[in-house]
């Protein structure tokens, strides 16, 4: 392995330790880095999907797993300064932050909730709120609350719509 390689290995590697401390801080587990690979081919179907994957929580072994091959962890600062419009906000630990927040919204719904919600799509008008969170939280329901909780995590301050729309979905507080 070249010094170049050897070196976006090692980066790639601390980062995600770094990370992975930080989810077992909110107990919740992480995939061992020897597994991952094969986790996430198991989690999701299409391969390109997965290769664009950073990280995810699965909420079905309620774990998070890493995805080692991901550009962004050799510099995360500037994966996420070159994507402003995207996350809500430019913290090292905004990925990390943002699948807690899948794993604590997860963890908080009832089953009858979790049917309701996990997988429900925004509105029209609450894709309009979400957009001033950031592309991300536009996906669906989950990815809204994800990203505004990485924002609070943050100390993002945001507008009465944003908070009221997180509460109607029950999201919890980093």
């Amino acid at each position: 392995m070249e010094d170049g390689q050897r070196d976006k290995r090692r980066k790639t590697l601390a980062a995600i330790r770094r990370s992975a401390r930080v989810a077992k801080s909110r107990c919740v587990p992480v995939v061992p880095m020897k597994e991952a690979r094969e986790h996430l081919t198991a989690m999701f179907d299409d391969p390109l999907e997965m290769v664009r994957v950073i990280a995810a929580y699965d909420d079905i072994d309620d774990v998070i797993v890493f995805n080692p091959d991901h550009e962004a962890w050799t510099d995360m600062r500037s994966y996420l300064r070159a994507r402003p419009r995207f996350f809500s906000t430019l913290h090292p630990y905004h990925i990390v932050r943002h699948e807690l927040g899948h794993a604590a919204h997860h963890r908080s719904l009832n089953p009858e909730e979790r049917l309701r919600i996990w997988h429900a799509d925004l509105k029209p008008e609450e894709r309009e709120i979400a957009r001033r969170v950031r592309g991300r939280a536009t996906w669906n329901v989950k990815g809204f609350i994800a990203e505004a909780h990485a924002g609070l995590w943050a100390k993002v301050e945001f507008d009465r719509e944003i908070l009221k729309l997180f509460d109607r979905y029950r999201g919890p507080r980093p």
